[in-house]
């Protein structure tokens, strides 16, 4: 059997999986809240992972390790930022938007918090944040596709336009059936594969030169300046490459990871294992940098394009399959940065926040479809808010399936899932009874 065929088996498995997990997460939705936040009971290492997976990118198998392998350690201060960007992000910002985002109308996007928190009744903060995030995400969305095309072009020889449309078909079919929590998951499994290969290649790498001692000696003798973080550096490009770590704070794909979390108080451990992740990750794709310096001596017959180091390291040190399952790797991150921009993009529509004349729903009444209390206590429809819309409200945006019965005269809105809602204004009071 021949490498490509090794390889074509690795993508095949890699793609079945992905499809699979898609499946498996529709499984687990039952309202919109599931699909849009995965019912916020997202698990801290789901929410670290997948946050590294969608934040990186193939930037992080080819773009970090190119720039190294061209111009040497001074590239990785732009790593060095952006850990420190994000272990900003996760401790300042994680805990207060999980907390205000639940306690701000129950939102679950960022257009709809920002909304709620600042009280914009004329709703054009909220559709602004919209538009900025489906014109620029669908950009984002667009690289990660072209990615995918030059990617199966350049290594299976397929038509560019037919890679796309694979990539782009698989991304969204997961996406569509699945909703954040397949997104969430996938991106676990991507993020794995991706720090597995940035373990192992520059092990097996250092191991086949013989040694640190000899990988050091043969990046010197090409140029010692490449093992300096300094050389040819300057104050304002080092401070411009840490400032990398700045656009952490504006992303609406991490923040919808800190505002998925089961609590608060949970951003602490997603945070710890999130910044393990991406600094083993970083670590990795820096020196497998230099030990493609040490292999290929910056010879361009044996290495043409410096963002192929990884590629061209894991043809030469493994078997064909596991090299497959690298080039997945690489396939993985660019899908992870793409998939979750595409569940970003569609956030976009969700309806206003929920008028003045509103109830929140009690968690122990069964609707008319038959819906279990449990179920029937959660959104069923409309989007960033829980509860009845009465029906004297002409600017209902959606109302509950069915005829919802009256509540008991003895409910209470500090009671279960009800209470992250909040309580009912008092302006309700002559219509809590409406259905």
């Amino acid at each position: 059997m021949d490498v490509t065929a090794w390889q074509a088996i690795a993508m095949i498995i890699y793609f079945v999986a992905m499809v699979w997990i898609g499946f498996a997460a529709n499984a687990r939705t039952e309202d919109l809240d599931d699909y849009m936040l995965g019912g916020r009971r997202l698990h801290p290492a789901v929410s670290a992972l997948s946050a590294g997976a969608s934040d990186m990118s193939a930037w992080l198998l080819m773009g970090l390790p190119g720039a190294v392998y061209a111009a040497g350690l001074v590239e990785a201060w732009i790593a060095v930022g952006l850990t420190v960007g994000a272990w900003l992000n996760w401790k300042v910002v994680a805990p207060r938007l999980r907390a205000y985002t639940e306690v701000s109308g129950d939102s679950i996007t960022i257009p709809s918090f920002l909304g709620s928190r600042l009280r914009d009744r004329s709703h054009v903060l909220r559709m602004v944040a919209g538009v900025v995030i489906l014109v620029f995400f669908t950009f984002y969305v667009s690289s990660g596709m072209v990615a995918g095309g030059t990617f199966f072009e350049t290594s299976f020889g397929m038509n560019y336009y037919v890679g796309m449309v694979l990539v782009a078909g698989i991304t969204v079919l997961y996406t569509l059936v699945g909703g954040f929590l397949a997104v969430s998951w996938t991106d676990v499994v991507q993020g794995t594969m991706m720090v597995l290969a940035l373990v192992a290649l520059p092990i097996v790498g250092i191991l086949h030169l013989g040694g640190p001692g000899e990988m050091v000696a043969a990046i010197r003798s090409v140029d010692p300046a490449l093992l300096t973080l300094g050389s040819g550096a300057t104050v304002v490009g080092i401070v411009s490459a840490l400032a990398w770590g700045l656009g952490y704070v504006g992303q609406p794909h991490i923040l919808v990871r800190f505002m998925a979390l089961r609590a608060p108080r949970e951003a602490a451990e997603a945070r710890r294992i999130g910044i393990g992740w991406m600094v083993l990750a970083c670590t990795g794709a820096i020196v497998t940098a230099l030990v493609g310096i040490a292999v290929f001596q910056h010879d361009e017959g044996a290495l043409a394009n410096p963002e192929g180091v990884f590629i061209a390291l894991g043809q030469l040190l493994f078997h064909p399959l596991i090299a497959g399952f690298m080039l997945a790797a690489i396939l993985a991150a660019e899908q992870a940065a793409a998939a979750e921009a595409e569940a970003e993009a569609s956030r976009r529509s969700c309806p206003p926040s929920p008028p003045s004349c509103w109830s929140p729903p009690r968690p122990s009444w069964r609707t008319s479809t038959g819906r279990s209390p449990a179920a029937s206590s959660r959104r069923p429809a409309g989007c960033g808010w829980g509860g009845r819309v009465c029906s004297s409200c002409p600017s209902s945006p959606r109302s509950w399936p069915g005829d919802a019965p009256t509540p008991s005269s003895d409910w209470s809105p500090s009671r279960g899932r009800a209470s992250a809602r909040g309580s009912a204004p008092s302006s309700c009071s002559p219509c809590t009874g409406a259905g």
